[in-house]
């Protein structure tokens, strides 16, 4: 279970690098949660996983981990 200390790391990493990933156009999401290997992290969702859109997004950055994951397009209901 993460600590608070670790909680609150990960939602400074988020807010500082949000505006920079939100940017790129294949970006629908950027969250916090549960990544595949039970750590606590960042999570990205892309509308395609590809090759070029995980050469841009990092693996882990200030040491918190980032899972990118393919969602789909967003759409508003």
């Amino acid at each position: 279970m993460p600590t608070q200390a670790n909680i609150a790391k990960i939602k400074k990493v988020k807010k500082i690098h949000l505006r920079e990933w939100m940017a790129i156009p294949q970006v629908q999401a950027v969250g916090i949660g549960v990544l595949q290997n039970g750590e606590t992290g960042i999570i990205i969702s892309v509308e395609n996983l590809d090759k070029s859109i995980a050469e841009i997004l990092p693996a882990k950055i200030d040491d918190v981990s980032v899972e990118i994951v393919e969602s789909g397009r967003f759409k508003a209901l």
